[in-house]
């Protein structure tokens, strides 16, 4: 039986699972700023990668599975009956702490997921239909599954007039390349990952994700790195 760390954790890796998604060439200079840009080289960008069932990333479009992508809301939807066997479990401050993590995971999600699907064209014009198909249907699901999320859950939604354009400047470090494999490799040989410094200024939307939460966003998820080592 998981626990309730371990059942945050495959909640939170479902939603990598069938995932496609790039990284827009016109927000790299953000991406510079942040310890990121050691990952995230500048050739990685304006390429359209897809993270199969397995969370293996490939950037071969032959390899790509609309059919899992379709399928994935059998995986969202797990994802909540798991949330509710834990409310039945874990004490209720447990709860609201794992509904809490949860929740910024699905907000930063559903944020790159509906930017992605509205701008795929405008950053790759030549993206061929059935791609920029897959982006719209990971868009609708998620978008389905954060609503039912929500409904479940009494939670507030995400607001609609957040400045997407800021939150995926801040967001872009969740998402990475192919070459992520080389960075596992080497976490997996303890590789050092340098902190970021928390900036003193604070930003006026509640919502928009920091470059501290960013940072662990994409330890925690793509390199499934501890967060008691985060801190």
């Amino acid at each position: 039986m998981q626990n309730k760390n371990q059942v945050f954790q495959t909640i939170r890796d479902n939603i990598f699972r069938s995932y496609i998604f790039y990284i827009p060439k016109r927000y790299y200079p953000e991406i510079e700023k942040t310890f990121i840009k050691d990952i995230i080289k500048p050739d990685m960008v304006n390429i359209i990668a897809y993270s199969n069932l397995e969370r293996k990333i490939t950037t071969n479009t032959l390899e790509f599975n609309g059919l899992d992508i379709l399928n994935k809301g059998d995986l969202l939807n797990d994802n909540i009956d798991q949330l509710f066997e834990q409310k039945e479990k874990v004490s209720e401050t447990a709860f609201n702490h794992l509904l809490h993590q949860y929740k910024e995971h699905v907000d930063a999600h559903w944020i790159i997921i509906s930017w992605m699907s509205k701008n795929i064209l405008i950053d790759l014009p030549n993206t061929p239909l059935y791609i920029k198909t897959m982006f719209e249907s990971q868009a609708s699901l998620f978008n389905k599954h954060q609503t039912k999320f929500y409904s479940y859950f009494g939670l507030h939604e995400t607001d609609n007039n957040i400045d997407i354009n800021q939150y995926v400047k801040a967001a872009n470090e969740t998402i990475e390349d192919t070459p992520i494999i080389e960075i596992i490799e080497q976490e997996e040989k303890q590789l050092i990952v340098p902190k970021v410094k928390k900036s003193s200024k604070k930003t006026e939307k509640e919502s928009l994700i920091t470059d501290e939460k960013a940072r662990k966003f994409l330890l925690e998820t793509v390199f499934n790195i501890d967060p008691k080592y985060l801190d």
